[in-house]
């Protein structure tokens, strides 16, 4: 068993990734490995280690239209020509949210947000549990002055609650610049791999429904051994591969 920090995940069906994931996880990669992960309740995902990234990829713009909840004393930030962007928001007197619409369960995204704090810090790129709230600690991340480039997954879980959407908050007055982006993350990165069920399909064996997404560390297991070939599958760690011929130990 081994830690894992800063690792990254898309579980949802037809994307199953992990990136920046340890060495040894890229080098069982193509041997019909497991990759077993758990979140500091012991709750598990698993999958097979399929290949090694080769460039991150990035879906469509999620961001279509920036929605203030409408809950005082939240002030309402306005919208450029672009329709996805936002120019600029002051919120000196109270907070303010700004919601992306809900996303599919598991989604890995990558969010670049280029902003002006121009008093104070607590501005933060967040889960939501709902349309009116943040997301305890787990997957909140503070922001600066300057270009911020945030990875999270939805539908993460936290004391009970499910987060599907994504969202920015902020307690002081904030400038954005023409370039606030936020999309899905489609394929892993030279330091990540593709995993895939036991049928070959992009998606992950097993998941727990509570798994925590977004927390600061994993601990993490590489299941290999005991393989005997049957056809042109083989048997590692007690499971069929279907179509991977190859011996492990």
């Amino acid at each position: 068993m081994g830690t894992a920090t800063g690792i990254r995940f898309s579980t949802v069906n037809g994307y199953a990734l992990a990136d920046n994931v340890p060495a040894d996880v890229k080098a069982a990669a193509g041997t019909g490995a497991i990759l077993n992960v758990y979140d500091s309740s012991s709750r598990l995902i698993s999958g097979l280690i399929d290949s090694v990234g080769t460039s991150e990829g990035l879906g469509s713009e999620l961001i279509t239209l920036w929605s203030n909840p409408g809950n005082n004393p939240f002030e309402t930030f306005t919208p450029n020509a672009n329709a996805h962007d936002v120019d600029s928001a002051i919120n000196s007197t109270g907070s303010g949210r700004e919601l992306i619409p809900e996303f599919s369960d598991n989604l890995l995204t990558k969010a670049v947000l280029n902003l002006t704090i121009n008093s104070g810090a607590n501005a933060r790129w967040s889960p939501m549990v709902s349309s009116t709230g943040y997301g305890g600690a787990v997957g909140i991340t503070l922001l600066s002055s300057g270009l911020n480039t945030v990875y999270l997954t939805t539908n993460g879980v936290y004391t009970g609650y499910t987060f599907t959407r994504l969202g920015f908050l902020c307690l002081e007055n904030i400038d954005f610049s023409a370039l606030c982006s936020c999309k899905q993350v489609t394929a892993p990165s030279s330091s990540g791999v593709v995993i895939k069920d036991l049928s070959g399909n992009q998606n992950w064996i097993s998941k727990d429904a509570s798994f925590t997404y977004n927390a600061a560390s994993y601990t993490y297991e590489i299941v290999t051994g005991g393989g005997c070939l049957v056809g042109s599958s083989a048997l590692v760690g007690g499971q069929i591969l279907v179509g991977h011929g190859s011996l492990i130990n």
